[in-house]
């Protein structure tokens, strides 16, 4: 009957997890979830500051959306771009991410005062699950759905885009069913079959813990 909390890392922490790699001559690219939702970012720019030869870098997104980041980080390091090129270069991409999740029980967004008891009473009463997109680095309910929500979501999402990057789309849950998770795919293929590799993952423990069960998220870069 108690909803868990989250906290952010401060500076000290940071400097510990990164010590190891810079003792071994590493440079280090870090990513954090949106300034706009967590001091992790500033806590991590005020560790940097102190160890030297970290590039924070404040995702604007969270969950897949900042693994979306990594990932377009690893190519850069492969094509032999120095971690601070990597960094500046990442940022620019922040805002082409599209981090979208269907919530399923909307409890967890009110305790963590994320939405009001008055919407999450309507929504509860109406039977609606919001879709919440992060614009600007923020989360911000954008629609809300009754009925067969998770195949209007990826319509929504997917139909008619023709500015997304083929390379991946994650789909990312915090605990849904099978057949749900083959129906979004089904729909990848349906109106993006170009798109090369459909990520599936799980939530951390922080999503889950704002978001509840049954989460559910598509996720991709624009060109």
């Amino acid at each position: 009957g108690r909803l868990c909390t989250t906290s952010a890392p401060n500076a000290y922490d940071y400097e510990q997890f990164w010590r190891p790699w810079l003792d071994e001559g590493y440079e280090i690219v870090h990513f954090t979830i949106s300034s706009e939702m967590s001091t992790a970012y500033n806590q991590a720019v005020l560790a940097a500051e102190e160890t030297g030869h970290v590039y924070p870098v404040d995702s604007r997104s969270l969950s897949t959306g900042i693994g979306l980041l990594v990932l377009e980080a690893c190519d850069l390091r492969e094509q032999g771009l120095s971690a601070e090129k990597i960094a500046a270069k990442v940022r620019e991409d922040a805002d082409k991410c599209q981090a979208s999740f269907l919530v399923d029980v909307i409890e967890y967004l009110w305790k963590g005062g994320r939405c009001s008891s008055v919407a999450a009473i309507g929504a509860n009463l109406l039977k609606l699950k919001p879709r919440i997109d992060v614009q600007n680095g923020k989360m911000l309910s954008t629609k809300k759905y009754r009925g067969k929500t998770a195949k209007c979501f990826a319509d929504d999402l997917l139909k008619g885009k023709d500015n997304i990057r083929q390379n991946r789309i994650f789909i990312t849950h915090s605990g849904i069913d099978e057949d749900i998770i083959q129906l979004v795919q089904d729909k990848i293929r349906q109106w993006q079959p170009g798109v090369e590799h459909i990520y599936v993952t799980r939530a951390g423990g922080t999503i889950s813990c704002h978001c509840g069960p049954g989460t559910l998220g598509i996720l991709y870069m624009y060109e």
